[in-house]
């Protein structure tokens, strides 16, 4: 187990020990909670590096799905 000390956010892979198959469950997760799809060429390690970026990534989907719904 984790404390919540022991977690800065910087490098999520290895201080909560991501393997690939957790990083697909986070990705999926993050999908169905926010209702847009990661494209393939974005699934990767980086995206999981740091909180600061996985949370831009999904601020920036979710911009890019609202537009689009304007749009149409």
């Amino acid at each position: 187990s984790i404390s919540q000390d022991q977690i800065s956010g910087d490098d999520l892979i290895n201080e909560l020990g991501i393997n690939s198959i957790d990083a697909l469950e986070i990705f999926l997760n993050i999908e169905n909670k926010f209702q847009f799809q990661i494209p393939d060429e974005d699934l990767n390690a980086s995206l999981l590096g740091n909180v600061e970026d996985l949370s831009n990534y999904i601020s920036k989907k979710m911009k890019e799905a609202r537009n689009m719904e304007s749009d149409n």
